[in-house]
Formats: structure tokens, sequence, C-alpha cells
């Protein structure tokens, strides 16, 4: 009999119906992705609702770039999700994270230069915004590589060659 908590009935050894308790991370990984979609999807109506009820252009702009950018990320996540694999902004080579690391500061420069040059709330916010999270995803991807690179086993250079006796 089920509880209808986190105690999914499993079959145990014997066949019967029993309940056992589900890990927080497991059942954290079964709703991260509902969220996140969720996120998402208002991040586009909101991106749509800001551009249709812009007073000037560069409202309307910033909001079809966030309805674009949030419709961006919906595919990539449902592309990955059908891939069979994670969801990730996260890179783990070196190069990968050089090229991430280009992109996402010439796009914290040009945030910077949206808020410079805008007269208008919307659009400084927009580009204030754009620089932080540039910045941001900038050092999460550095912290996610040398995390990755020290979690991996080192290598030892040559065993020493102990047929021969030390020189004094």
């Amino acid at each position: 009999m089920s509880d209808g908590g986190v105690f999914p009935e499993v079959p145990t050894a014997r066949g019967d119906i029993g309940s056992s308790p589900v890990a927080f991370a497991q059942l954290w990984r079964w709703v991260a992705p509902g969220i996140g979609a969720v996120i998402l999807s208002v991040a586009f109506v909101l991106g749509l609702w800001t551009a249709s009820g812009a007073t000037d252009s560069g409202t309307g702009a910033i909001g079809f770039g966030a309805a674009a950018l949030a419709l961006i990320a919906i595919a990539w996540g449902l592309k990955a999700y059908f891939d069979g694999s994670a969801f990730s902004l996260l890179v783990e080579t070196s190069e990968a994270l050089v090229l991430l690391a280009g992109l996402l500061s010439a796009l914290a420069i040009a945030g910077l230069a949206l808020a410079a040059r805008s007269a208008d709330f919307a659009a400084r916010s927009a580009g204030y915004a754009l620089f932080v999270a540039s910045v941001a995803l900038v050092f999460w991807n550095i912290k996610h590589y040398f995390d990755c690179r020290d979690a991996q086993p080192r290598t030892q250079g040559p065993p020493a060659d102990r047929t021969r006796p030390s020189q004094i």
C-alpha cells in the first residue's frame, strides 16, 4: 500500500510490494528539470510580455531577446533530455574553457556597453544583468574546470630505475 509520500512502492526480494525511502539527491534529480523548464517558460512569457508593452524600441528588443534566449535554452534542454545527456553550461576541457570565457567576456562587455548607452531603465538593467550573469558563468566554469581537474588521479613521472646503485 502506498503512503503517497516520498516512499514509492518497490518490489522486495520475496516479490511483495514494500516501500523504501528515496534519497534527497535522487528526488532532486527528478524535480530539477521540471523546475528549470518552468523558470525558462516564465522567462519566455515575461520577455514577450515586456516586448508587447514596450514604449520604445530598446525595451522591445530586450524583451524579444530575453524570449529568444529562453526559447533557445528550452530547446537545448529538450535536446539534451532526448539525447539522454545532462543539460549543463559547464565545460571540462581547457580549450572549451578558453573559448567559453572569451565569448562570455565579450558578452559581458556588450552588456556594459548597453547599460552605458541606454537612457531607459529596462535597457540599463538588462545590460547590467547581462554583465553579472556572464561574469558569474565565467567564474563558475573556471571553478568547475579546476574541480574536475583536481578530481582526476595525477600521474607521476616514470618510475625510478632501482637497479643502479645511487650515486653520492
